[in-house]
This record gives structure tokens, C-alpha cells and sequence, in this order.
């Protein structure tokens, strides 16, 4: 199962920064990413994701046997749920807006 999530509110820090660098301090004030920046991202023990400019992935892993009615998906603009077959993956405010128009789930096996 994968999300794309596309963020509002995302300033372009730096054009020239192409990719993620470890040695790229971002001040703990700011609370704006850059167009262009690619996130570490990060996972749990239900999903993983990463960040790549004004997009957000999120792969969630699910069994073959998984139906899109299983899957119960909420994209607002501050709010995110997901929930596979009655399990909550993740239930809550995200740290920027997101563009409902432009965010999406889809199953790819």
C-alpha cells in the first residue's frame, strides 16, 4: 500500500541543494523544508517513508490477500488516518498542510 502525500506551505530553501546531506544543519526554528530537499524519512514497525520536496511516500506493508475495502484512508488537509483491516497505522496531525487534490493511496503488488 502506498500513499503519496503532496504538502502545502513548502518554501524552497536552496535550489542548488538537489539531495538530502547529513552535514546540511536545518535550524530547529524552522519549520519550513525546502522544494528540492529530500527527507531521510523514517519507519516503524507498520510502515516506513521518506520526503521528497513538496511529496511525502508512504509504503505501508499489507498481504496478498489485502482488498481496497480493507483499507480505510482519510487525506485532509490537517489530518491523516490509515487504517488496514481495522489495525490504526497512523491517526493524526501532520507537520505541514496537505493538498487533498493532489494526495492519493493506491495497492501495488
Amino acid at each position: 500500500l502506498e500513499y503519496d502525500i503532496h504538502l502545502l506551505k513548502v518554501i524552497d530553501m536552496d535550489p542548488e541543494i538537489e539531495e538530502f546531506d547529513d552535514d546540511f544543519e536545518i535550524p530547529d526554528d524552522l519549520d519550513k523544508m525546502g522544494e528540492n530537499d529530500l527527507g531521510k524519512g523514517g519507519q516503524d514497525e507498520t510502515y516506513r517513508w521518506e520526503r521528497h520536496g513538496q511529496d511525502m511516500l508512504v509504503w505501508i506493508p499489507i498481504s496478498e490477500s489485502t482488498t481496497s475495502k480493507e483499507i480505510d484512508c482519510l487525506l485532509l488537509k490537517t489530518h491523516i488516518n490509515a487504517e488496514v483491516a481495522g489495525q490504526v497505522i497512523f491517526d493524526g496531525v501532520p507537520g505541514l498542510d496537505i493538498d487533498e487534490d493532489e494526495s492519493y493511496w493506491e495497492i501495488e503488488m
